[in-house]
């Protein structure tokens, strides 16, 4: 496993601290002034040959912190 020293944040699964949805949860940056990151393996190989891969996501800030959803 690739590793980065610099990539040093921490995530919580939690809802919102402000209007939460009832079982609604977000990813949440728990660390603050930290570099974070998130990854996933596909399950099978994409290949670039007529479709793009799109990768969307909304940020929103949370009591100082950004949380991503």
């Amino acid at each position: 496993m690739l590793q980065c020293v610099k990539v040093t944040g921490l995530w919580a699964i939690e809802p919102a601290s402000k209007e939460p949805i009832p079982g609604d949860l977000g990813l949440v940056m728990k660390s603050k002034a930290k570099h974070a990151a998130i990854s996933a393996l596909l399950e099978k190989p994409f290949h670039f040959t007529d479709k793009p891969l799109i990768v969307q996501y909304d940020v929103t800030l949370q009591n100082g912190h950004i949380e991503a959803v």
